[in-house]
């Protein structure tokens, strides 16, 4: 495991390899393929549990710098992880960053400061699910909602792509008729606004200072649409592009079969956002069998 403060656009591709290849900050460790990859992703830094405050100050302050930014994201991993581990992916002004990142090292975690988005603002969160069996699922959510409602927010997707008989190890396009989106109707538009907004106030609202204790949904409601964010009640059908699913089994393939070289695995999870500025990225994966303890 890394022991010292790390940028991710300084390290070599043999760094990035040796990483890669490692599973102690499986969130690092998974940036680290995906940047090795080439696929897109945001820059980040990374700072090792129990480090200092001095030293959270040091690499927060040199990151804003390199982003010329004075906001950054946070997020933090403690490797094999309880149902209840702290939720990150807000974003922070420089100083927030740094008090919250020196309470997360000194919980033993080790912490990722990551260029600065706006969660609530997000145009797509798609989680994608792969099978070592050859199944290739992908997730869908629209604007209003972030990946963290698919991964462990309770909410169902609003599309799902299913495809079969899928090699990880013989690449073959997709074909069109297996990228057609399939509306999910086991759970309506108004359960999950509902859900999302319960996601917002018990953990989104708390975590990122906003509120000091956990808030009701009804306050997460009124702060949502005191600063304009509207998408949870806007209609949205989502308009298949071929080539973005394309793209997204291109990025699956790539990752499943550089990972059947490091580790074994049954399942993989890539989760990923279109992000308001129109990039998509990737945020990490996630091999199944060492998510929780």
């Amino acid at each position: 495991m890394s022991v010292e403060p790390r940028f991710l656009r300084d390290l070599t591709s043999d760094q990035l390899e040796t990483e890669a290849r490692a599973n102690f900050i499986p969130k690092w460790n998974s940036l680290c393929l995906l940047k090795l990859l080439e696929l897109p992703h945001l820059d980040a830094a990374f700072i090792p549990p129990r480090s200092s405050k001095r030293c959270v100050e040091h690499v927060a302050t040199s990151f804003c710098k390199r982003l010329n930014t004075d906001r950054i994201l946070v997020r933090s991993d403690a490797g094999i992880e309880t149902k209840d581990y702290v939720r990150g992916g807000n974003t922070f002004t420089t100083q927030e960053a740094i008090d919250v990142a020196t309470v997360l090292c000194s919980q033993n975690r080790a912490v990722l400061l990551m260029e600065p988005t706006d969660r609530f603002r997000n145009r797509l969160s798609v989680n994608t699910m792969l099978g070592i069996d050859g199944t290739f699922c992908v997730e869908i959510l629209g604007p209003g909602y972030d990946v963290s409602d698919l991964n462990r927010g309770g909410i169902l997707p609003q599309y799902t792509i299913v495809c079969s008989d899928i090699s990880w190890t013989h690449y073959e396009r997709l074909r069109t008729f297996e990228m057609r989106p399939i509306r999910v109707s086991l759970m309506d538009e108004a359960e999950r606004r509902s859900r999302r907004l319960s996601n917002i106030a018990k953990s989104m609202l708390p975590s990122s200072r906003l509120k000091q204790t956990e808030a009701s949904p009804v306050i997460a409601e009124l702060w949502l649409r005191e600063n304009g964010y509207l998408d949870l009640w806007t209609p949205w059908i989502f308009s298949p592009n071929p080539r973005q699913i394309q793209g997204w089994f291109e990025a699956a393939y790539l990752i499943a079969n550089r990972m059947l070289e490091n580790v074994s695995w049954k399942a993989l999870s890539i989760s990923a956002s279109d992000l308001e500025d129109g990039r998509f990225i990737y945020w990490d994966v996630v091999n199944g069998s060492h998510k929780q303890g």
